[in-house]
């Protein structure tokens, strides 16, 4: 069996790597520069085997764009130099949002994404947490999404006691991840639900499915935790934090995301409504990265289980 390669794309710095080393991937030298009218630059610099496997971990945000036509590039390049087992990890998708027709017309842009990365020709394409996983169905096995269930539910283990916490699912589609990570802590938790504007994307309309029983865990919980796969503007949370206070809670409420993204002024409308902490793992860059966050070490036995290792790397 031959090596496995660790092909990162130059900009992406929040991923944690150190899990990949330990494992003994070796890192593949490329060089990288942008030339002045903005066009990207790929060169690579190590010799390409047909028998290694590539493992192509991509940055998804922020730059999206210019991060889907680098990645093109050192595909492509991977490809052309006799690469033939190639595995792109892209922790958080771009356009993961737009998975299907809201008004008719719409292209649906990660669809289309995914197909022009399977025409290049690679084994597989992991993701973490992705906003849709149903609509990836049509590709037969070839994205495999990642969960944190577990990793989530392991830290709020160790610092918080489930007896007096409850979770927050901050809308139907998020309410199984949340349901399974209460699960493993033998919390309780909760669901809102929202209305949009599908010409405007802005939330119309945000309340909980179940608000008598929200409001009698406001009597017996010291923390409130809200878990989002994509923290963007903070909107979301941020009303539900407002709720949560406007309903007499005065305890701590934490917000949490798989995809910490935080556009515009998104932290301090959150810390506006009453959040007290933010938590993120480190897909996306941001500044509350948490180490046992981190979700490179699901990556890292997905891709061994991929290529028939099971954990252990054969020399």
């Amino acid at each position: 069996m031959g090596m496995i390669w660790l092909v990162k794309d130059p900009l992406y710095n929040s991923i944690r790597i150190r899990p990949f080393l330990q494992k003994g991937f070796k890192v593949l030298n490329i060089e990288h520069k942008r030339f002045p009218d903005g066009e990207e630059y790929i060169r690579i610099l190590d010799e390409i085997n047909e028998e290694d496997h590539y493992v192509v971990i991509l940055r998804g945000f922020p730059e999206q764009n210019s991060n889907i036509l680098r990645g093109l590039l050192i595909i492509d390049t991977l490809r052309d130099f006799g690469a033939r087992k190639i595995i792109v990890v892209w922790p958080y998708l771009p356009y993961s949002r737009q998975d299907k027709r809201f008004l008719p017309g719409e292209a649906i842009s990660v669809i289309t994404l995914v197909k022009v990365i399977s025409l290049l020709g690679v084994s597989y394409i992991i993701t973490v947490d992705v906003h849709n996983e149903s609509a990836f169905k049509r590709f037969k096995g070839k994205i495999i999404n990642i969960t944190t269930e577990d990793l989530w539910a392991e830290y709020i283990a160790r610092r918080y006691n489930a007896r007096k916490i409850a979770l927050i699912a901050p809308d139907k589609g998020r309410e199984e991840f949340i349901r399974k990570v209460a699960q493993t802590l033998g919390a309780d938790y909760y669901v809102f639900e929202k209305r949009r504007d599908l010409t405007t994307g802005k939330i119309v309309c945000h309340s909980p499915t179940d608000e008598e029983s929200i409001k009698n865990a406001i009597n017996y919980a010291d923390c409130f935790i809200i878990i989002d796969d994509i923290i963007a503007t903070g909107g979301t949370l941020a009303n539900i934090a407002r709720w949560l206070r406007t309903e007499g809670f005065n305890g701590k409420i934490v917000v949490g995301g798989i995809h910490g993204l935080f556009l515009g002024n998104a932290v301090d409308r959150l810390l506006r409504s009453g959040v007290d902490e933010i938590i993120a793992s480190d897909t996306v860059s941001n500044p509350f990265i948490h180490d046992e966050l981190s979700v490179s070490p699901l990556l890292v036995n997905a891709i061994l289980n991929i290529i028939g290792e099971k954990g252990e790397r054969t020399r």
